[in-house]
């Protein structure tokens, strides 16, 4: 995340950078659901070193600057309850089933075709689409 900046091209705008880091997060999911764990988390990374920050700022760009700090608010909630969601969610997967990596890397990739659905579809006041 940190590296974005200096290594993706400047006109890639949030939007661009949403979708790809989807792509890249559902490739990975798919990797890991094949057992090709070493890249698979590799790419896993990157992916979400790419959409998170990126999606951060297009919902904060897309409300108002007088309701930025009940915004940023709800951003740093949200990603607090999906992150024990999805602990959760996947320790009770690993646990439960059989083949329960294979199964919960599925579910990532579900979730990860959604959010790369969302950048597709989502626009960011005054960026172009692509």
């Amino acid at each position: 995340a940190l590296a974005a900046d200096r290594v993706l091209p400047r006109r890639l705008g949030n939007r661009s950078r949403c979708v790809l880091g989807g792509a890249v997060g559902t490739a990975a999911s798919a990797l890991l659901c094949l057992d090709i764990s070493g890249w698979g988390l590799f790419l896993l990374g990157l992916g979400l070193g790419l959409f998170i920050p990126a999606n951060n700022t297009a919902v904060m760009a897309a409300v108002p600057r007088r309701l930025s700090a009940t915004a940023g608010g709800m951003v740093n909630m949200t990603r607090g309850i999906g992150t024990a969601l999805g602990i959760a969610i996947v320790t009770l997967v690993l646990h439960s089933a059989g083949d329960g990596a294979r199964i919960a890397f599925a579910a990532l990739a579900a979730v990860a075709v959604v959010a790369t659905a969302t950048g597709l579809v989502a626009r960011t006041p005054g960026e172009p689409s692509t």
